[in-house]
């Protein structure tokens, strides 16, 4: 196979498993909003827009990607094959890190929102709630900044080497 068939079906199983991961938690989705949301109505509501965001990103995703394969059928290019350098190598990594990191998170600060939200009252402590929200939220800035700016961190992680 030639990397760039190896990608398309690399890139097109991670979209599936997306798909059908939403699908699969939507009743995870359900009970969580249940606990937190007393209408019940609004509760299935909010697991189906975020079922749905998830199913609607993944559609998005592959429909990108046979763009961009179409695209580079079409160009004519030679299939080279891919040499990874360490450097190389290290940013997919930090990038792969960081979407651990983006994943991981996003449910925690979806559901601290919600808990902040709805127990807003000075009855309640929501220091714990605080804590797990904004390291959470920590976390996800992080992983999107791993997979924006992964030049930055590898030139960080080299300097501390150095030291």
């Amino acid at each position: 196979m030639k990397s760039k068939e190896i990608t398309a079906v690399a890139v097109r199983l991670v979209i599936i498993w997306l798909f059908f991961s939403a699908i699969i938690s939507f009743p995870i989705w359900i009970a969580m909003s249940l606990r937190l949301i007393e209408n019940k109505i609004i509760a299935i509501i909010v697991a189906a827009f975020c079922t749905a965001i998830a199913c609607t990103l993944s559609i998005i995703l592959w429909k990108m990607s046979n763009k961009l394969i179409r695209e580079s059928n079409e160009s004519g290019e030679d299939d080279i094959d891919l040499k990874l350098t360490p450097t190389s190598l290290e940013k997919l990594l930090l990038r792969c890190m960081g979407l651990y990191f983006l994943l991981v998170n996003l449910k925690p600060v979806v559901i601290g929102t919600i808990q902040i939200y709805k127990y807003k009252s000075p009855n309640y402590d929501l220091t714990y709630v605080y804590i797990d929200f904004f390291e959470a939220l920590a976390f996800l800035f992080i992983g999107l900044f791993l997979i924006a700016k992964p030049q930055k961190w590898f030139l960080a992680i080299r300097k501390i080497r150095r030291l």
